[in-house]
């Protein structure tokens, strides 16, 4: 943090930058009074005799001061924005720095936090990238993390207790699965929910949604590694090519869902 003196020396410098450029009758002139020498204590006074400003001077002054603060107030914004913003971490790099701290190698950091709620596979892509592994190298460990909990949810999530410890999550799940009304396109549905790396979505919803829509285990479970592999393509592509990259391939996986949906619902119309 700059200190107080800079801040008052970028104030001062800021006034003083703008008094040289008034006019000669809007600039202050002060006349001062050298006091006497005598042998009684030295008491110095000074008496100015200062025109009455005009209201031109009153808003450059005004401006000056403005000037001044902001002067004093950017040097704060570029080391924000610089060195500060280059050690905040992302809550999968914390998590990872904690986990390498207790001694776990890159690569099963990786699919741990891969297996985490809320980070899941879309935050730990990024943290394989940011560790220096290579990319297809972390696709494939966090896929492999994702789906670890997914058929231990299905299952726990047959139990009274644990539909009463979950309820708040299962009634935010059953909010967004009943969208998917249409049980011929539920599977590929889910899987569309899942395979979007957006907040909200991932393989835990997913798995608490095809619960409460009642999908056989394994559908549900073809469903979401479908998911979690597209969600896992995106994210790479985000960490590889950046935003065009990730439209590209979301663009051909949503399409490639969208066309199998269509097809499936064509083909059970003429069936009928």
């Amino acid at each position: 943090m700059i200190s107080k003196f800079i801040q008052i020396t970028l104030f001062a410098a800021g006034v003083s930058a703008f008094t040289p450029m008034l006019p000669p009758t809007l600039r202050p002139r002060a006349r001062l009074v050298t006091p006497a020498i005598s042998a009684s204590p030295v008491v110095l006074k000074a008496t100015s005799s200062v025109d009455a400003p005009s209201p031109r001077w009153t808003s450059i002054a005004k401006k000056s001061t403005v000037a001044a603060l902001v002067l004093a107030v950017l040097p704060v914004i570029a080391r924000a924005s610089t060195g500060d913003s280059a050690e905040v971490l992302h809550i999968g790099q914390k998590v990872a720095r904690v986990f390498q701290g207790r001694g776990l190698s890159d690569e099963m950091v990786v699919c741990l936090i891969s297996a985490m709620p809320v980070v899941e596979l879309r935050g730990a892509i990024p943290v394989g990238a940011w560790m220096g592994l290579p990319l297809p190298k972390v696709l494939g460990l966090c896929i492999v993390g994702n789906m670890l909990p997914i058929a231990p949810i299905l299952y726990l999530l047959r139990f009274g207790p644990v539909q009463r410890l979950l309820k708040p999550v299962l009634d935010r799940a059953q909010s967004k699965a009943s969208a998917f009304k249409d049980e011929r396109s539920r599977a590929m549905l889910l899987a569309a929910f899942v395979g979007i790396p957006l907040p909200g979505t991932g393989a835990w919803t997913g798995a608490m949604g095809a619960f409460l829509l009642g999908m056989p285990f394994p559908t549900a479970m073809a469903s979401i590694f479908a998911g979690v592999v597209s969600a896992g393509l995106i994210m790479t592509a985000v960490t590889a090519a950046g935003t065009a990259g990730a439209a590209v391939v979301g663009a051909v996986l949503i399409g490639a869902m969208i066309s199998q949906v269509k097809g499936k619902g064509s083909s059970s119309e003429e069936t009928e």
